[in-house]
């Protein structure tokens, strides 16, 4: 029997590719984010190069991600769960970065087995966006299968989060 994968959703800027990769080391699974996929697949695309820290890059990741929206977009009108699907496919264990509420109800619907983590870092929201969203976005995951985790901003606390998980979970 395979392992279902765990999908660590949360806004932009709230650490969930910090915790996967916490996570992942914890459980020794590989963990992506799909953002980074979405960033690998337009570079074999079209040959344009992004720099591994493109994240951290204030003035450019804004542009880069809205890039690979669109990017991605375009596969998805196909498959909308082409990118995770190809994740699954290379055994990746922990995907960060559900992107839209339209994908993480489709990853809901195709493996209701999975895991689901909501990061959630106060003060890093977009104030009345973000508020407004998060009951649609944590309402869409079963409550039996999500589980929220609080960013504090610190690497120690989100270790002994991902330690504390992993032994309740795995």
């Amino acid at each position: 029997m395979t392992t279902p994968p765990i999908f660590i959703c949360g806004y932009t800027g709230s650490g969930k590719t910090t915790f996967g990769e916490i996570l992942a080391e914890e459980i020794e699974v590989e963990c992506e984010s799909i953002s980074d996929r979405l960033a690998y697949a337009l570079e074999e695309v079209t040959g344009m190069y992004l720099p591994e820290d493109w994240k951290g890059l204030p003035l450019v990741a804004p542009i880069i991600r809205q890039l690979l929206y669109v990017f991605a977009r375009g596969a998805e009108m196909v498959d909308p769960l082409f990118f995770i699907r190809q994740m699954i496919e290379d055994d990746v264990k922990i995907i960060c970065g559900i992107r839209t509420l339209e994908e993480l109800r489709a990853v809901v619907e195709e493996w209701p087995k999975a895991g689901h983590i909501w990061v959630q870092r106060p003060f890093r929201t977009r104030a009345a966006t973000d508020a407004a969203s998060l009951p649609a976005w944590t309402g869409a995951i079963p409550a039996e299968q999500r589980t929220t985790v609080f960013n504090s901003g610190t690497l120690d606390r989100l270790r002994q989060t991902a330690k504390a998980w992993a032994k309740e979970n795995c």
